[in-house]
């Protein structure tokens, strides 16, 4: 089997996971090696996401493990199923930091993804003239082609938003963000516009933090998680 120089987030995840339920365990890779009869690299390989592991493989490694849970195990089987997929976001890895392609990864498998924006809009509800007139203010030099290519990015990721199973996303913005304007007055229209209509999606879920709310953590900057 030949070495994954370019392992995915979900192989990555599904490494650091087996490695750390053989720590917990108690077991060693010696050990886990004369379970399934491989060679020594065996492990060490699929614990550093360099290879893939098959079914059989995993469903042993997991008995090993003491992984009793079904609902766990299915979701380790599932993981390993997918951990090969790529998606779109792969086409512009050569472009974009491999932090943000790894945050494009992660936010199209989570369930649940929440937003607090001291700044700006959530990427997730921008419009594309708000994402444009945001990566022009933020790179001023910037070339039009590479504007129109960070702004399609963030376009496309909003798809996890009305996949057939979508993410739930709750977003809180701080009230100061709705008249900061960005982009020209008609682009700021629009974007409170598409901002109300987004609201309305049974997934979505927005909150105003009033300018009027006492201090709070999130004062000068904004946060994600999902």
């Amino acid at each position: 089997m030949s070495l994954n120089r370019n392992p995915t987030v979900r192989q990555r995840i599904l490494a650091r996971t087996l490695r750390h339920l053989r720590d917990a365990a108690g077991i060693t890779a010696v050990a886990a090696v004369q379970h399934l009869g491989c060679s020594e690299s065996k492990i060490s390989r699929i614990e550093n996401a360099q290879i893939g592991v098959k079914k059989g493989d995993l469903l042993l490694l997991l008995d090993l493990y003491q992984v009793g849970s079904k609902r766990a195990r299915e979701d380790i089987v599932g993981l390993a199923r997918g951990s090969g997929r790529r998606g779109w976001w792969d086409r512009h890895v050569a472009e974009v930091p491999p932090v943000y392609a790894d945050y494009i990864a992660l936010e199209s498998d989570a369930a649940e993804v929440y937003n607090i924006e001291t700044i700006l809009i959530p990427g997730l509800l921008q419009t594309e003239d708000y994402a444009r007139a945001v990566v022009r203010a933020q790179r001023p030099n910037i070339e039009s082609a590479r504007v129109d290519l960070l702004a399609e990015i963030r376009m496309q990721r909003q798809s996890v938003l009305t996949a057939s199973r979508p993410v739930k996303l709750w977003a809180i913005i701080a009230e100061s963000v709705l008249s900061h304007r960005v982009g020209s007055p008609d682009v700021m229209r629009d974007q409170l516009e598409y901002l109300l209509q987004k609201s309305e999606l049974p997934n979505v879920s927005v909150q105003i933090l009033a300018d009027s709310s006492f201090a709070h953590a999130m004062l000068s900057t904004s946060a994600e998680w999902s």
